[in-house]
């Protein structure tokens, strides 16, 4: 795949994420997943249960934004925040960074790094505590 390509399978991915519908064969149906979560980390098979775990974890969906990427022909890394729509308003987020294996133009390979569950308490003790020179 082209560099041009890949970042536009980013925004489709995004959109995955948000509503954890596939979007026309973006994910390989025997994708493999390796979760890494605070204290925690688990593995799936199967692009069906994938979107199970979304929206399991997200059952109202969420709102993606994209930070950083690195993007190659065959992978690409990208940071994330995460606000599951029942906690909009409330300043709730989370901090993650997926790497993707590609093949045949699908997903086929996800690994998951994510900081858990940030408050508002927490965001503000974070920024009183630990200033961040870059976002």
């Amino acid at each position: 795949m082209t560099v041009t390509e890949v970042d536009t399978l980013i925004e489709r991915f995004v959109r995955f994420l948000e509503t954890a519908d596939d979007t026309d064969g973006l994910i390989d149906p025997g994708v493999f997943v390796d979760l890494n979560v605070p204290h925690w980390r688990f593995q799936l098979q199967g692009a069906d249960v994938l979107s199970r775990q979304l929206k399991n974890d997200a059952p109202n969906g969420a709102k993606v934004s994209i930070g950083r990427r690195l993007v190659t022909p065959s992978a690409f890394v990208v940071e994330a925040e995460y606000v599951q729509d029942d906690h909009v308003g409330d300043g709730t987020l989370y901090r993650t960074l997926w790497l993707a294996r590609l093949e045949g133009g699908r997903i086929n390979e996800l690994v998951l790094y994510c900081t858990g569950e940030w408050d508002e308490a927490t965001q503000l003790r974070q920024a009183g505590e630990a200033p961040m020179i870059r976002r």
